[in-house]
């Protein structure tokens, strides 16, 4: 079997499945953030590891079977959206028929030449020598139908590869489901957006009157800004959980297996001749696998945590960030409101933007409102994000978060390497309703909000340009 490197630890020819690859295939669907390529990359393995030479993946939607993956190692796959199965497909719609009658897998051979499957129209003009058609359940119900092809060599779908195909044929339905869920999302922020611009010509129209009410302008930025976010904070927690997912299914397995070895166990009896079943139970042993299960089993249980962890400290972001309407001022640690901030901006500058903190130590609490103040760093941040991406592709992409104890006061220095600011805009930065962006791309009241905020808190704000290009945020705060 012709094996990818990358791969090549995931099926053991002479002994079945190598518990040790599969753990290094886990690892790497957590690495990757984009479902629709990780449907790719399963498809890929299913059909390298199983010998196939092409292969589909069938799924339901609406009661209504369609093909959601397709392709081979050679074309590529390609992940369609919801096209139904049809005589174009090249493809075996009576095999697939009796796969979804009996609700077990299908190994045909030489299909052709024999079997009740020769007449079938797209048999005999392609006649596969092998195929294989695996159906996918997913908490008792048919959802996906995998099917492979191998057009020139007979008898290539073993036991051991159906195995390998039964394992990781539920995951990839679950990934496909998270793609078109994240799909949905996208589809949602795309609708607030527009929601956002019909209040900004809402409020342009009654500015005076909002003046009176900067904490509802306040709330209303802020919402705008979580809503843009939503779709990269949704697919940053989707990854941790879909590892643990994972992870437990991994779990479930094994301790399946575990318990066979168990049940024999609890069969010894004091003053029997037990020799036959401790011999029963060392060739069990050998059959799961046993000591590289049990390492396996302390490998999850280690990534699982670590897929919580990642979880949790998002949630700990979020709900620090997004002390609305916190109208009492209390002592808080500035470190943790900047920390907050950047967790929810990390899927916008994760492997794009180096993110350096320079933090004083032993940097005082101050007494302040920390909800508010969260939002002048998310406004800061993201202008900083933006402009870098507007700067020159060769450019450094880095921003640099510094903080400062001085005698009466704290200050807080954001630099970027983005494109600056021009003269015009630094005599407008702070005034409301005054934005660089296109229509639609934003509401103008950002940095005017932040003025005010800061001003509220007796402190002081300013933009410049920085020497070797990029510009510095300087917010200086009482103590």
């Amino acid at each position: 079997m012709n094996l990818n490197p990358q791969h090549n630890d995931l099926i053991d020819a002479e002994h079945g499945l190598d518990l040790s690859g599969i753990v290094k295939f886990l690892q790497m669907l957590s690495r990757e953030m984009n479902l629709i390529n990780l449907v790719e990359k399963m498809m890929e393995i299913v059909i390298e590891n199983a010998g196939a030479e092409r292969g589909f993946l069938l799924q339901y939607e609406n009661n209504q079977l369609i093909i959601q993956a397709k392709g081979s190692l050679k074309s590529g796959i390609r992940v369609l959206q919801s096209k139904r199965v049809a005589k174009g497909n090249r493809i075996s719609s009576l095999i697939i028929g009796r796969v979804i009658n009996t609700g077990t897998s299908l190994v045909v051979n030489n299909a052709a030449e024999k079997g009740e499957f020769k007449e079938d129209p797209y048999i005999q003009k392609q006649k596969p020598k092998s195929i294989l058609c695996h159906p996918v359940y997913v908490k008792g119900k048919l959802t996906a139908i995998i099917y492979l092809e191998n057009k020139d060599k007979e008898g290539i779908f073993t036991p051991d590869k159906l195995k390998l195909l039964n394992l990781l044929s539920t995951q990839i339905t679950i990934s496909l489901e998270n793609a078109l869920l994240y799909q949905n999302l996208e589809e949602k922020v795309i609708d607030r957006t527009k929601e956002v611009v019909r209040q900004k010509e809402i409020v342009e129209s009654a500015y005076a009157e909002l003046r009176a009410t900067q904490s509802q302008l306040v709330h209303s930025e802020k919402m705008a800004s979580l809503g843009q976010l939503t779709a990269g904070i949704a697919h940053e927690i989707n990854n941790p959980i879909n590892f643990i997912s994972i992870g437990i299914m991994g779990l479930r397995k094994n301790f399946a297996s575990f318990n066979r070895v168990v049940e024999k166990y609890e069969s010894l009896r004091p003053g029997n001749d037990n020799d036959a079943i401790l011999e029963e139970i060392e060739m069990l042993k050998k059959e799961i696998h046993y000591a590289e299960s049990k390492k396996f089993i302390s490998g999850l249980m280690d990534d699982i945590r670590l897929g919580a962890d990642r979880t949790s400290e998002i949630i700990v972001g979020l709900r620090s960030f997004s002390r609305l309407n916190e109208a009492e001022q209390k002592d808080a640690d500035i470190h943790v409101g900047l920390d907050a901030t950047l967790v929810l901006l990390r899927s916008r500058t994760k492997n794009q933007i180096e993110i350096v903190k320079k933090y004083a130590p032993n940097l005082p609490s101050i007494h302040c409102n920390p909800g508010q103040l969260n939002q002048v760093f998310m406004n800061i941040i993201t202008n900083a994000i933006e402009s870098i991406d507007m700067a020159s592709g060769d450019s450094e992409k880095k921003i640099e978060i510094m903080t400062f104890n001085e005698v009466d006061t704290i200050k807080v220095s954001i630099k970027d390497t983005g494109v600056g600011i021009s003269k015009e805009t630094k005599e407008k930065l702070f005034e409301p309703f005054y934005t660089t962006k296109d229509v639609g791309k934003g509401t103008g009241l950002g940095l005017s909000i932040s003025f005010g905020i800061i001003e509220k808190h007796k402190g002081q704000i300013e933009a410049r340009n920085r020497e070797k290009g990029g510009s510095e945020f300087i917010i200086t705060l009482p103590k």
